[in-house]
């Protein structure tokens, strides 16, 4: 059986998976460090990087409603460079 070759893109994701990881790993020698990360998707995300140890804390925000919205886009003085009708 052949052996499939990799894509550009899952060569690229591997990297990037493998340059975030060693950053963790060092940051681990370090005290009072907080990361942060976000997605859109977190099925989408690799598996190692969301196994437990990895980030001790989930926090799932839903979409804004119609006044959380306004209030991000007063926030962001986005009112004055937008038109409503």
């Amino acid at each position: 059986m052949l052996k499939r070759q990799k894509t550009f893109n899952e060569i690229l994701k591997w990297h990037t998976v493998e340059q975030l990881l060693d950053e963790l790993d060092e940051l681990k020698h370090y005290e009072g460090i907080l990361v942060i990360g976000a997605t859109n998707f977190l099925e989408s995300l690799d598996k190692v990087l969301v196994r437990p140890g990895r980030f001790d804390c989930h926090v799932f925000i839903e979409n804004p409603d119609v006044e959380g919205r306004r209030q991000i886009l007063e926030s962001h003085d986005l009112f004055s460079i937008m038109k409503f009708d």
